[in-house]
């Protein structure tokens, strides 16, 4: 309905802007030259009423196109978003956050312009323009083989001027990420470059960056400058002819003024239209850019695929199994170096495993091999024999917990951010998670305890309480599995100790494996790995 409300309301303006140059005609003929003020006052009551309905057609039309463009951009905004979600760990590690966000921000908007904006009015001109061409045709067929007669060169200038913009828009555009990824790399790294007196070269950097886009924008905006006013003196130029011959017409009777007067009206809208679709191709090039964008985000496929048919009661059940990596390999990327190679372990149920080694050992890459953040190039992780593949995501991850080293704080109070997996916990769900491991005291010494506002990232918080927030919304969860990367370095002795305390209370009676950097926390352990080149090289017990 809105579709074919949309082109009537188009067909209403096309119709309206080409009945005024024949109420001229008119006028000029019947009225004026005829000395008629009668019928002078009744054209210029149709004309009247011609603006009143173009008028009230554009509005509605402005109103239709902008609610419809609107709903798809939402949509297409949503399906971005839901799409980001699912994409596997591996697309954010190889591509800039500042690039992602230019997806959803800059490119959505120039096609949300287009679509409010460019759309209606390329059909609107599109439609003009056949329709003036029928009109001059009508007119004066003579006048109008001069008036169309620059039509092919102004085509070609635009066929010319689109080659040139749209690589052009491309390089701007990818540009144009580049600044906004290195303004985000700087701003978060802006406490590291004021500590090493750094500040002057991201500055120079950035400007780098940005001075490059300048360039690009400054020589898309050069070839506007070049094919606009070129077309607009083609359409003056081709006027005057027109003007010239027509007025030899009239002077030798062949034609009338009104006629003439007509042509020219008509004329003015034949290279308008033009003209415009010139300047919504500018427009598209910039959209087609955004949009293809998109869809090249939008075709990126998750390298870990959600096609696990097991039921969540079977997934929770075999969580609470033995864990096991059988033979298993890994690079993070498709053909790269190995970060781990033959990796045979098994984790026995309610034992807590210590991983230690040196750094880019590959402790790590066993956390998210568990955690199913990456599927191995070869070999398998299992779950009371079953490889996780099998389950399905959500219940997969609902049944294990992963505390990282630098644990991530929402926006909002300390009681939201341990709820964040539970947002259906009561006030005392939280209290008591909090108790289990032992951290109510400290949580009590943050001013405003549970309703105390956490900045961005956990900002106002230290790293110990970051770190017991942490571990209490793993806590709250009361998963089979917990996944530690211990972060004690940067504690001072009796936060190390309360953070030492809530781990050992959160892995008690559950399957863990804990990323140990001190010998402290590898000590606690019921086994210990030593994993180095991505292999484990000793297994054992601490003495």
């Amino acid at each position: 309905d809105e579709l074919n409300a949309v082109i009537g309301l188009l067909l209403v303006g096309v119709l309206t802007d080409l009945t005024f140059p024949t109420l001229m005609r008119w006028a000029v003929d019947d009225g004026v030259g005829a000395g008629s003020m009668e019928t002078l006052w009744w054209i210029a009551g149709g004309g009247l009423v011609v603006v009143a309905v173009s008028w009230a057609a554009a509005t509605a039309l402005i109103v239709l196109t902008s609610r419809t463009g609107e709903r798809l951009l939402y949509g297409l905004r949503l399906r971005s978003y839901a799409h980001l979600q699912r994409l596997s760990m591996n697309y954010y590690e190889t591509n800039l956050s500042g690039r992602i966000m230019t997806r959803m921000t800059t490119d959505i908007d120039t096609l949300s312009s287009f679509l409010q904006t460019g759309l209606a009015q390329s059909i609107v001109s599109v439609g003009t323009l056949v329709g003036v061409i029928g009109m001059l045709a009508w007119t004066d067929a003579g006048l109008s083989l001069v008036a169309v007669a620059a039509i092919p060169l102004i085509v070609a200038a635009t066929l010319i001027f689109r080659r040139i913009s749209s690589r052009l828009y491309t390089r701007a555009r990818e540009q144009v990420s580049s600044v906004n990824a290195a303004f985000q790399e700087n701003i978060n790294g802006l406490r590291t470059a004021q500590m090493h007196g750094r500040t002057p070269v991201a500055l120079e950097e950035f400007r780098a960056e940005s001075e490059q886009y300048r360039r690009l924008r400054v020589r898309a905006q050069a070839a506007v400058a070049v094919y606009f006013p070129g077309v607009n003196a083609v359409s003056q130029i081709t006027t005057a002819l027109v003007l010239g011959v027509g007025a030899t017409r009239v002077a030798d009777g062949e034609l009338t003024a009104g006629v003439l007067v007509a042509f020219v009206m008509y004329l003015a809208q034949l290279y308008g239209p033009i003209q415009q679709l010139g300047q919504i191709f500018d427009s598209w090039q910039q959209a087609t850019v955004g949009f293809r964008r998109i869809t090249d985000l939008l075709a990126e496929r998750p390298t870990v695929t959600d096609t696990g048919r097991l039921s969540p009661a079977d997934t929770a059940d075999a969580a609470r199994g033995t864990l096991a990596l059988e033979n298993v390999s890994f690079a993070y990327s498709p053909g790269g170096q190995l970060v781990a190679a033959g990796l045979n372990v098994a984790i026995a149920p309610g034992s807590t495993v210590a991983l230690v080694g040196t750094t880019g050992a590959g402790k790590s890459t066993v956390v998210k091999l568990l955690a199913r953040f990456y599927d191995p190039v070869e070999g398998r992780v299992t779950a009371g024999g079953t490889d996780i593949r099998e389950f399905p995501l959500t219940p997969w991850r609902r049944s294990i917990a992963q505390v990282p080293q630098e644990a991530h704080l929402f926006i909002g109070t300390v009681a939201e951010n341990i709820s964040y997996g539970l947002p259906g916990a009561t006030e005392h769900d939280i209290e008591e998670a909090v108790r289990r491991i032992g951290a109510l005291d400290i949580i009590a010494g943050i001013p405003g305890g549970f309703r105390h506002s956490v900045g961005e990232r956990g900002r106002g918080l230290s790293s110990g309480q970051r770190q017991l927030i942490a571990l209490a919304r793993a806590e709250l969860l009361r998963p089979d599995v917990m996944l530690l990367d211990e972060a004690t370095a940067t504690l001072d002795p009796a936060t190390e100790a309360a953070v030492l305390d809530a781990s050992d209370r959160i892995t008690r009676g559950r399957t863990s494996v804990v990323v140990a950097h001190r010998l402290a926390t590898a000590a606690r352990a019921d086994r210990i790995l030593v994993i180095d080149g991505g292999r484990i090289i000793e297994d054992g017990s601490h003495p």
